[in-house]
């Protein structure tokens, strides 16, 4: 009843009416009656029966008339989309809310449109078979050809990204925008060039990707032959080469922006639409962001797991992300999450036929060779620790050769002896998890190191080896 209320198109009236808010009395502007209306309700709706409460909303959008009303309605319905999937998309009203778009008024207020395309995207990504489902891609098709602002157009891209690319390469609405998000890319409007280079990074991560996950491949080794076959089968000629290749040479001339965020969207975008031939560009071009060392941490940690996404879709290119994580490591160590780091380690470890456990633990033992300065020694030593932590585990790794395995050990024990307090201590549980799975003559060579280091020792350090000497020396006993 309250979002029913007669003047609801008065969008620029300055009138005022008395409303109920749980009980309460509030003056609110007639033109901000219908956004608070939904706001009341997105804070409610548990309160409600969920099907008459989403018939009662898609109703009260198709009948209001005030963008501000219309924003937030369709915000809302995007936030129930998530959270009761299939009872939003059961509905009928909601095929037919989208079904009559053109007659709800959202071209002349583009936040309105931005809205309606977000729900759009909610409702394709389901994949479910829903009779919302085409009314949705309709819509995201129709302002992918017409949107005038370019923030509405952005947001179709979006949508349209989460299509299959088999559907969405016949589309064709999808070469022209492509061509326009090329010619978007000359302008110098950073808000505008961040926008774009986020575009084409979602439309080549649906590139790459394909339909691999709805045929079940999930076989590393497989992936880039079912990819070349997904793009084939729809008659690209390679699917990248002919759609979205014309986009590369305009993003390259982004990376000369005086924004370090543009710049890194740009690298991000650029990470996912080159091949294996074009990635030492990619690398040249991140290794002069890291010596010039003007990302921020976050924007580092965001580009770093989108070079590790694109090595899970294409493993090809794990070689670029081991010398990226390399580089960071070298120049920017105060600025690397380490977790993440580690992440990388392992996935570029567990490609044996690419990279493998050997190469990755030769740059890791580099990384612990290198010398830092003083204003970085802090970052550097929690890296180190991570690294010691890391190299640990490929002692378990059954393709590690018994050299490596030998001087993995020996950097172990170094580390235990010549380091700061607190790295001694990672390297002698890093050694202590060695012992405990080991046996014959390595574990002897060990026990014996970790008694003299327990022997020799401060207090902090004995209250952590003498535990391990211990079940060591049990378990020697029952042997």
């Amino acid at each position: 009843e309250y979002l029913s209320a007669k003047g609801s198109s008065k969008r620029s009236s300055g009138r005022s009416r008395k409303i109920s808010l749980f009980g309460g009395r509030a003056h609110v502007p007639e033109r901000d009656r219908m956004a608070t209306g939904f706001g009341v309700l997105r804070f409610r709706w548990d309160a409600f029966d969920h099907i008459q409460f989403l018939d009662d909303v898609i109703a009260a959008v198709k009948s209001c008339k005030d963008a501000i009303g219309l924003r937030h309605g369709f915000s809302l319905l995007r936030s129930y989309t998530i959270e009761h999937t299939q009872d939003t998309l059961s509905r009928n009203s909601l095929a037919e809310l989208l079904r009559e778009h053109k007659k709800i008024p959202v071209e002349d207020d583009p936040s309105s449109a931005v809205e309606l395309l977000r729900l759009c995207k909610e409702i394709i990504k389901t994949g479910e078979s829903s009779p919302a489902v085409p009314f949705a891609v309709s819509t995201t098709m129709y302002f992918l050809a017409s949107a005038k602002q370019v923030r509405v157009f952005i947001a179709a891209v979006h949508a349209a990204s989460v299509l299959p690319w088999r559907t969405l390469a016949t589309k064709p609405e999808m070469k022209p925008a492509v061509q326009r998000l090329a010619n978007l890319l000359v302008q110098p409007l950073k808000p505008v060039l961040f926008a774009v280079c986020g575009a084409a990074v979602a439309l080549a991560q649906s590139c790459v990707r394909g339909d691999l996950a709805s045929e079940g491949i999930i076989d590393p080794s497989s992936i880039e032959e079912a990819r070349r076959v997904s793009w084939a089968a729809v008659g690209t000629s390679g699917g990248q080469e002919s759609i979205l290749q014309v986009l590369v040479s305009p993003i390259r001339s982004v990376l000369k922006s005086t924004s370090p965020f543009v710049r890194a969207q740009a690298l991000k975008a650029l990470s996912w639409l080159g091949e294996s031939q074009d990635i030492e560009h990619l690398q040249n071009a991140i290794v002069s962001e890291i010596i010039a060392d003007k990302l921020p941490q976050s924007v580092i940690s965001e580009l770093l797991q989108s070079l590790l996404d694109r090595v899970r879709a294409t493993p090809s290119l794990a070689p670029a992300l081991l010398s990226v994580c390399w580089r960071f490591c070298a120049w920017s160590p105060d600025k690397l999450d380490t977790d993440l780091l580690i992440t990388c380690l392992h996935e570029c470890a567990d490609l044996r036929n690419i990279v493998g456990p050997q190469l990755v633990l030769e740059r890791v033992l580099r990384v612990l060779d290198l010398p830092f300065s003083e204003a970085k020694r802090q970052p550097m030593l929690k890296t180190h620790k991570a690294l010691y932590w890391f190299v640990a585990d490929l002692v378990r790794d059954d393709s590690v050769e018994d050299d490596a395995v030998r001087e993995i050990i020996l950097r172990l024990q170094q580390g235990a002896v010549f380091n700061t307090w607190d790295t001694r201590i990672v390297c002698l549980q890093a050694l202590s998890k060695i012992a405990l799975a080991s046996s014959g003559s390595m574990l002897d060579q060990l026990t014996s190191f970790l008694r003299e280091v327990s022997d020799t020792s401060a207090f902090y350090i004995r209250c952590i080896v003498e535990p391990v000497v211990g079940i060591l020396a049990e378990c020697a006993r029952e042997r």
